[in-house]
């Protein structure tokens, strides 16, 4: 499975460099769609770890390590500069940024 409009994501351009592809089988718009499909179908999907524990569907899912190590993924934070000294704006990057901070 995939997130719509991600069709190739940056795994499959690391897999393709390995010689390796994936059967992707189904797109979806939003990570929960992905859990109700493999909760009810045979089908695997590679998610973000800490996404898992958010999920309604956790007790039915196993997780297991990537049998590669996959490159890392790049997260983004744009806005435009007359927000930089907005509270409300400044405590929601400063959450996002807390959120996918490196634990490494």
């Amino acid at each position: 499975m995939s997130l719509a409009g991600k069709t190739l994501p940056s795994y499959d351009l690391f897999l393709a460099s390995r010689g390796l592809s994936r059967n992707l089988v189904a797109t979806v718009n939003h990570y929960s769609a992905a859990y109700e499909i493999v909760r009810q179908s045979d089908l695997i999907a590679v998610l973000p770890r800490d996404l898992r524990s958010q999920s309604r569907h956790a007790p039915f899912l196993h997780t297991m390590p990537l049998p590669l190590q996959a490159p890392p993924r790049i997260v983004s934070l744009f806005w435009h500069q007359r927000n930089d000294t907005v509270p409300a704006q400044r405590w929601l990057r400063e959450t996002l940024v807390g959120m996918f901070a490196r634990s490494d």
